[in-house]
């Protein structure tokens, strides 16, 4: 069981400015779908199917300016599908799906700083639908020492506890199954030291050389 997809993207930067879109046609979907068992419509079957192709588009802006010690970053994205699949009540509507990011990072003398908030809007992404928007908001604080060697991070996900989860998955004519999952923040703290930091005193030239720099 396995599926094809064929994806044609388009890209366009400008300085801090980048747009891309991308359409996709999949074929022989790998999808989930409930059936009855032996005949018996009080038992259902859920195992994976091939399902119908179906065409996807997705497009996206990204602006990304720098003022000083501040580095914006807005992303805004909208996924589109017709994909025909039955649902318990008919078929799936196929309503879109906008996400929306906002992050600003602060690089001072004492610390980096960043500040990132989500927010995606209801809408279908195959099977799954989301039936009540999902807003999110993270925050980091980096720092090192010695020469780079030794870092923090502090990260903390979800900081208002509001990215909470409301979906319903379709599985064919017989079920539909309910999520709701309560969000929970969280708080880590990240410590890394860096050892053999000296750099290599070689020095070669030739084909190789060029290739050692991109990377």
């Amino acid at each position: 069981m396995s599926e094809i997809s064929k994806n044609l993207n388009y890209e366009l930067a400008y300085k801090w400015l980048i747009f891309d879109m991308t359409y996709s046609h999949t074929s022989h979907t790998m999808m989930s779908n409930v059936e009855t068992y032996k005949d018996n419509p009080a038992i259902g079957l859920l195992k994976p199917v091939n399902g119908k192709a179906y065409n996807h588009v997705e497009a996206s802006i990204n602006l990304r300016p720098s003022f000083g010690i501040w580095y914006p970053s807005f992303t805004a994205s909208v996924t589109k599908q017709w994909l025909d699949m039955d649902a318990h009540d008919g078929k799936i509507s196929n309503n879109p799906m906008a996400v929306f990011r906002f992050n600003n990072t602060f690089n001072t003398k004492l610390a980096m700083l960043t500040w990132m908030m989500s927010y995606t809007t209801k809408g279908y992404g195959r099977n799954i639908y989301s039936y009540k928007p999902r807003f999110c908001t993270n925050v980091s604080v980096y720092k090192a020492f010695l020469k780079e060697r030794l870092s923090f991070q502090l990260f903390v996900y979800d900081l208002f506890g509001t990215d909470d989860i409301h979906m319903s998955a379709h599985y064919g004519k017989m079920k539909d199954m309910i999520v709701d999952i309560q969000s929970t923040s969280k708080v880590s703290l990240t410590v890394r030291y860096k050892f053999n930091t000296t750099r290599s005193k070689y020095k070669g030239t030739g084909a190789g050389e060029s290739q050692k720099n991109r990377m």
